[in-house]
């Protein structure tokens, strides 16, 4: 069985108008690269800045000024990958697949990644994460529009799940339909007119529940020989896969580090309420002591 090139000659002219907009995926081709924000945050060394030992006491914010935007877009795709991590031990959740293996061997080339594999009880999906940026998602049918411009997620999910079912059945012998989901994470608003009919478009928080109500298709047997399938896969671009794995763990600790800030930003507001509400009560109380 053989699939479409998504090269860039069916690449249409409002898809190469986003891609220009959009250094990052410039970069990697035509296709989105899994955990991209999370990458370029991790790489960047100015992303962070050095704190003073008064700062870390008040709850200075770790995250330097101009890379706020991009550490709220890799905080979103961080949600997505802790969601779909969250289904159960029954499930098995491999990060970040290229489903290209000229892209896999040579990272010059164009990428065409999925962002999580999930497979278990309830079938195998292939979940893209299409990063929104704080602005509107359009969605009829075959059409995907970001923030006015026509995008190819749709198109791209659908034929690397059937590129994905074809690999996972030549590494691991059973045979599956791989179900395309794309989920849109940090939009200002997510509108789906007419849903498309073989892809599944999900905000980040319907995921964990929709795939759970998904009906019974695999045994254990299989869904295990599928992750297993999977993670063959993802070793075949091993230098890739580490430093996802590596970016992964780096943000999960900077996302700790911040919400350890934010917790002591907000005792401190409380310590100051409290202590002028205290001080103004004694005040209360002293004057009246006087009349």
């Amino acid at each position: 069985m053989t699939f479409p090139s998504l090269g860039a000659a069916n690449v249409k002219p409002g898809d190469v108008e986003a891609i220009a907009a959009a250094p990052e995926l410039a970069a990697q081709g035509f296709g989105l690269r899994a955990l991209g924000s999370i990458r370029r945050f991790v790489a960047d060394p100015k992303s962070l800045m050095t704190r003073s030992w008064l700062g870390r006491l008040f709850g200075a914010s770790p995250v330097a000024r101009a890379s706020q935007v991009l550490y709220r877009d890799a905080a979103a795709e961080l949600a997505v990958a802790d969601s779909v991590s969250s289904l159960g031990r029954e499930w098995g959740v491999v990060h970040a697949i290229a489903v290209s293996a000229d892209a896999a061997a040579d990272s010059s080339r164009s990428r065409d990644d999925v962002s999580h594999v999930v497979a278990g009880p309830n079938g195998v999906f292939a979940v893209t994460t299409v990063n929104a940026r704080g602005e509107t998602v359009w969605v009829a049918s075959s059409t995907f529009v970001h923030d006015g411009v026509r995008m190819p997620h749709l198109r791209d999910a659908e034929y690397n799940a059937l590129r994905l079912s074809q690999q996972l059945y030549e590494v691991s012998g059973v045979r599956v339909e791989v179900v395309p989901v794309v989920v849109v994470a940090n939009p200002r608003g997510l509108i789906i007119n007419r849903a498309p009919r073989r892809v599944f478009v999900l905000a980040p928080g319907e995921v964990v529940g929709w795939v759970r109500s998904q009906p019974a298709a695999l045994v254990e047997k299989e869904f295990t020989a599928i992750t297993d399938a999977a993670r063959a896969l993802r070793a075949r671009d091993a230098a890739s896969s580490e430093a996802a794995d590596a970016s992964l763990d780096r943000f999960r600790a900077i996302r700790k580090s911040v919400g350890s800030a934010r917790r002591a930003r907000i005792a401190w507001v409380t310590l100051a309420l409290v202590s002028g509400w205290a001080l103004l009560v004694v005040v209360v109380l002293f004057h009246g002591a006087w009349l």
